[in-house]
């Protein structure tokens, strides 16, 4: 695992050296910056992009909580680290992961450590599911639309002259494509030609019969010249 990038907002040297030697002991928690004002954490976090800030409230140039509030969705964890206790409930509703009061304890801190891999962890396998299924997703126009598929929801496929046509369960589309385009374009999916016509995943054919395919609902020839081909197909 990569070291998690943080930095520090805070205008009191020695809360700043107290906070970075407590950070010191865990080596996946790397110092990348320190801001001492508001506009200056500004630019270092559109610069340097870390992972998590640890933030005193109230700076010389405002209140650090409104600022968070205003960043966008896509945020680093946000950190409180504060002598005020009376900011702690606004500071959990800018989505903070926690709030410290100072001087803060080590056994305090190894239980906000915890929070933070915890969330990280969840971060990160959220963003690999979010891979994954873009990887199992078909993307193609039809008219002037963006369409993005589950190809697990496509039946078959259907040469339509200049255009093919996706059957669904729920919705038919027409890519502005030719049949053999759309195929050598997503191919990654394992598509199989069954007809000069037709296209399909063989994970969708219920039953194999000589001269035709029987999915879903549907049912659709083969071809003279694919049966040898589909004969073969381990169901």
């Amino acid at each position: 695992m990569r070291p998690l990038k943080y930095i520090i907002i805070e205008d009191n040297r020695l809360d700043e050296l107290s906070l970075l030697d407590l950070l010191s002991k865990y080596p996946l928690l790397q110092h990348a910056a320190t801001a001492g004002s508001i506009i200056e954490a500004q630019t270092f976090i559109k610069h340097q992009e870390p992972d998590i800030i640890f933030a005193d409230i109230e700076m010389p140039d405002g209140l650090f909580i409104e600022f968070a509030k205003r960043m966008k969705n896509e945020k680093p964890i946000i950190i409180f680290v504060t002598s005020h206790s009376e900011f702690a409930l606004e500071g959990f509703e800018t989505s903070a992961l926690d709030y410290l009061l100072k001087p803060i304890s080590e056994e305090r801190f190894a239980l906000t450590y915890r929070h933070i891999m915890g969330y990280h962890k969840m971060s990160m396998l959220a963003s690999l599911q979010v891979e994954q299924s873009e990887k199992e997703t078909i993307v193609f126009k039809d008219g002037f639309n963006k369409i993005k598929l589950p190809v697990q929801q496509v039946l078959y496929l259907q040469a339509m002259q200049d255009y093919t046509k996706i059957v669904t369960v729920n919705k038919n589309y027409l890519a502005n494509s030719t049949l053999s385009a759309f195929l050598n374009k997503n191919a990654h999916f394992g598509f199989i030609r069954i007809h000069r016509s037709y296209a399909m995943l063989s994970s969708q054919i219920k039953i194999l019969k000589k001269d035709r395919i029987i999915g879903e609902n549907f049912e659709l020839p083969i071809g003279k010249t694919y049966r040898t081909d589909i004969s073969k197909l381990k169901l």
